[in-house]
């Protein structure tokens, strides 16, 4: 007898709690909290998906305009305009009917007596003359008139 009082009153209990709005609402709201949060870390992992998806996009654009730069230099190497160009500068070749002048940098020469025009020109000669050396700076730093 007392096992059925007290399941009459968990019964009443149960019962009349389910019939109340209090108890009706306050599970509604945990349904729609159980719905709710799931929903919004699924909604916000996609935002930061989205966010990775653009950023890696426009790595791809700045990949892509570097590998068409590189593609540009490539074509450019295997070019013959390359090759003639490093033929010519590196190898000293010419085309046939191409004449070529030969210009030396005499500049140590140029700088003592002024006649740099001169010396571009002069092809039997190559003057050397040999910087001063350390007793001949001193002797023109302390004895030469200024």
């Amino acid at each position: 007898m007392i096992y059925r009082r007290k399941r009459n009153f968990v019964f009443r209990f149960f019962a009349a709690l389910f019939r109340s709005q209090f108890f009706i609402s306050l599970l509604g709201l945990a349904i729609l909290a159980g719905i709710v949060y799931p929903w919004s870390k699924n909604y916000l992992k996609k935002r930061e998906v989205e966010k990775e998806i653009a950023k890696l996009k426009q790595e791809i654009e700045e990949i892509e305009g570097k590998n068409d730069s590189l593609k540009k230099a490539i074509d450019y190497l295997n070019s013959d305009q390359f090759v003639e160009e490093q033929a010519r500068l590196k190898l000293g070749l010419k085309k046939a009917g191409e004449n070529v002048i030969v210009i030396k940098d005499d500049s140590l020469s140029a700088a003592g007596d002024g006649s740099a025009n001169n010396s571009i020109f002069e092809t039997n000669k190559v003057r050397e003359q040999k910087p001063p050396g350390n007793p001949e700076k001193w002797f023109a730093y302390f004895f030469s008139k200024k």
